[in-house]
């Protein structure tokens, strides 16, 4: 894989200042597809990196233009294909400058309340890249993506087990009440409904569509992640001409570089050498994503809450994050928003422990069991740069039996 780290914007401010065309000239030499959507972009956007058969150039977290010039900049020759995440409302420009073969969108929900467009506004703008994209690869489960991945010439239809749904409920199109039921929807007002899948995933956790039933257990822990990796792999099967169940073999012949996502740490220079999962949740599909996870989670749980600019300074999401479908236990909390996230965790039932920085929260910690860390953006990437500091090293051992025990 080749790429970049934190330091993409930079090299693509630089890139783009001496070369503006540089996303025209070198994107264009390149087989590409663009990963777009609220949650997911950077778990997919890995594991279409993993299972592409083809030399890759991607990006890491940088998700505008200046972040994908600076991985164009520093690709090698023998790059042949581009598996880029793409910040939503950068798309249509994206789009145009790359003419890439096709777009995953995962999903469109509300996110940073106090500067992120209005989702539908977002679908609209997501929705003009379909003058430059012949293809989607699409979430049939959300309302606001099936309205806006319509317009595309042709789509391919992903249906996932479940789906949130609290933004969903009025219709995009004409404003009525959409249902939901049976892994399905409709507007009540102007019959906007689900499409047929191409291809979902079932009760079993295994993908299934026109090539039977293909297996799962390679990706990440969590059902979301199950619909992460058939998306990707749906997406590297169009782009390379390959069967989607040959493509998804390729999954567990690379290490998955997923930037801190579902990552076991072992925290060497602790007590206990604990460890500890890493999770993001920055909204409230995004924490609802992870509740089926920290439900039957047996050890301690750390949640640390910010408010940088690059968070959203209204954290009043939290409140519509569901902590009441988690069993009230101990949950040891921080960041520059604690009081807020404690008062939040006290109204559903569970026992706030406050802590003044993270190595504190692992102290405080039962180091006999797994840790689970929930942290929202600038959170997330404060607690990998904590870990590393305090000598933790990745521990796939662990990485590799949470997969297993995801799939059913």
């Amino acid at each position: 894989m080749l790429g970049v780290g934190a330091g993409g914007a930079l090299s693509g401010r630089l890139a783009l200042a001496i070369d503006p065309h540089i996303l025209e000239r070198a994107g264009r030499q390149l087989r590409s597809i663009l990963v777009t959507g609220t949650n997911g972009k950077s778990t997919t956007t890995a594991l279409a990196v993993a299972m592409a058969a083809g030399a890759v150039v991607t990006n890491r977290g940088a998700n505008m233009s200046f972040g994908i010039a600076g991985a164009l900049a520093r690709a090698r020759r023998e790059a042949t294909v581009g598996v880029f995440e793409v910040d939503e409302a950068f798309v249509p420009s994206v789009a145009e400058a790359l003419r890439p073969s096709l777009l995953v969108w995962l999903n469109l929900t509300r996110d940073q309340l106090d500067r992120a467009l209005e989702v539908r506004r977002l679908s609209e703008r997501i929705a003009e890249a379909a003058s430059s994209i012949e293809l989607v690869v699409a979430n049939a489960l959300d309302p606001i993506v099936v309205l806006g991945a319509s317009r595309f010439r042709r789509q391919i239809w992903i249906r996932p087990t479940s789906t949130w749904t609290d933004d969903a409920h009025a219709c995009p199109r004409c404003g009525g009440h959409v249902s939901f039921q049976d892994g399905r929807w409709w507007c009540e007002g102007c019959g906007l409904a689900s499409p047929d899948p191409d291809w979902w995933i079932g009760d079993d956790g295994n993908a299934h569509g026109p090539e039977g039933m293909l297996s799962l257990a390679e990706a990440p822990p969590g059902t979301f992640n199950r619909f992460n990796a058939l998306a990707a792999a749906v997406a590297i099967g169009a782009l390379e001409r390959r069967p989607v169940a040959d493509v998804l073999r390729g999954l567990g012949r690379r290490r998955l570089e997923v930037e801190g996502r579902f990552e076991y740490w072992r925290v060497l220079e602790l007590p206990g050498t604990p460890r500890v999962m890493t999770m993001l949740a920055k909204n409230p599909a995004g924490f609802d994503a992870l509740v089926e996870l920290l439900a039957d989670w047996d050890g301690d749980v750390i949640a640390q809450l910010n408010a940088e600019i690059a968070d959203g300074r209204d954290t009043s999401w939290i409140w519509d994050a569901p902590w009441e479908r988690i069993a009230p236990r101990r949950v040891i909390v921080c960041g520059r928003r604690v009081e807020d996230l404690a008062l939040r965790l006290e109204v559903a039932g569970h026992e706030p422990w406050q802590a003044s920085s993270l190595r504190e929260a692992l102290r405080r910690a039962d180091a006999s069991k797994p840790i689970a860390f929930v942290g929202n953006y600038t959170a997330f990437w404060e607690a990998n740069a904590s870990l590393r500091a305090l000598g933790a090293l990745r521990d796939t051992t662990l990485a590799a039996s949470a997969s297993a025990r995801a799939v059913p």
